[in-house]
């Protein structure tokens, strides 16, 4: 606007220098209606331009206006935050007002109070360790004789407990080998064995009836090599024989072999 004043300006100055040379041409009348008519386009401009001026006056005050309200209400924001943050706050489990500093913290980044955080976690843990500790167990339940057996034996008190079973039989009258009793304690446990501890474990196979652990014991290598040397014996007399013989023969090593048998069992007890 500013330029277009300017240029209204040098308009005019320019409509008067170009009159003038003419201006003894026209009479008093025209004249004066151009001189008029100047004025008239210079109040115009005069016009405009504080029209434009109070126009950006009042646009650049509303921008301040703006601004000082952003900046108001920003810094109230601030002030209702910071008061919300004084007020105390309550657990969200178990509604205990939050005041010192730990529980603020845990609050913070939990939503409950530390106590609440504590016993969430160690109910985890506890979890966590029945989880395991049943895993565990139902692999000892699967375990392989051999391996339940070094498991139940295999170290000191294992030792301890197979010697007090070793002394229950004896003191019964029955004298068996310390590897027979260990593997029929072995197979009589794991029978009936419960997902229990292994001290459970040795407490109740100490207490196992006598007659139960008798019945899981194998065989003494001794009543084995002497059947498997009677029949060896006995093949080999009978391959000696002719062939009209050989059946009668037969039977009778099978007699002695069914003759052993019971002898067998009644050492075994």
């Amino acid at each position: 606007m500013d330029n277009l004043a300017d240029e209204s300006v040098q308009q005019n100055d320019s409509d008067e220098i170009a009159i003038t040379p003419y201006s003894g041409s026209k009479n008093p009348e025209v004249r004066g209606i151009e001189r008029d008519a100047r004025k008239v386009q210079r109040k115009t401009i005069e016009m405009v331009d504080k029209t434009n001026s109070n126009v950006n006056h009042k646009k650049r005050a509303e921008e301040a206006f703006m601004k000082a309200l952003e900046d108001f209400n920003e810094k109230q924001d601030k002030l209702i935050q910071s008061a919300e943050e004084m007020v105390p706050k309550n657990c969200s489990k178990c509604s205990c007002v939050i005041s010192n500093l730990r529980d603020k913290g845990c609050h913070k980044k939990t939503g409950v109070c530390f106590t609440c955080f504590t016993e969430t976690e160690q109910h985890k843990v506890s979890v966590a360790k029945d989880e395991a500790k049943s895993k565990t167990l139902s692999q000892i339940a699967n375990m392989d004789l051999s391996d339940y057996e070094e498991w139940l034996f295999g170290d000191e008190m294992g030792q301890r407990s197979l010697a007090l079973i070793i002394a229950k039989l004896k003191r019964e009258g029955y004298t068996y080998r310390p590897w027979q009793v260990s593997i029929g304690a072995a197979v009589c446990s794991l029978d009936n064995y419960n997902n229990t501890e292994l001290i459970e474990t040795r407490h109740s196979i100490e207490r196992m009836p006598i007659s139960k652990i008798i019945s899981k014991m194998p065989e003494d290598t001794d009543g084995i090599k002497k059947v498997v040397e009677t029949l060896k014996n006995a093949e080999s007399f009978v391959s000696s024989k002719n062939v009209d013989d050989k059946n009668m023969y037969y039977l009778a090593g099978a007699g002695i072999v069914a003759s052993i048998i019971p002898i067998l069992l009644r050492n075994r007890g």
